[in-house]
């Protein structure tokens, strides 16, 4: 199984937050795969980063505007880097 890279990681949580709505901590972890306590450390970084809202009072977490646009460029930087694959790091790249 492929280990997911840090921007996949942040793309399932906006993806999640994007079709469900406002989540908890608990729920949110759950719905991306990931322990709570990495979740919130994630989660911190994206209120940060102005991606995602906190609640306090509700505890819970929702995107920005700017979460949806970062997640419509993220995706179509995957659709341009499809295509290329990486033998090694030795310059036989394939295009």
């Amino acid at each position: 199984m492929k280990r997911r890279t840090r921007y996949d990681i942040i793309a399932d949580i906006i993806k999640a937050l994007n079709i469900k709505g406002e989540l908890q901590i608990s729920k949110l972890a759950l719905e991306v795969n990931l322990p709570i306590d990495r979740a919130k450390t994630v989660l911190n970084q994206l209120v940060r980063a102005e991606l995602v809202q906190h609640d306090l009072h509700k505890r819970s977490y929702e995107l920005t505007p700017k979460a949806v646009k970062w997640l419509t460029i993220y995706r179509q930087l995957l659709k341009i880097l499809k295509p290329v694959e990486f033998e090694s790091c030795t310059g036989n790249e394939k295009i």
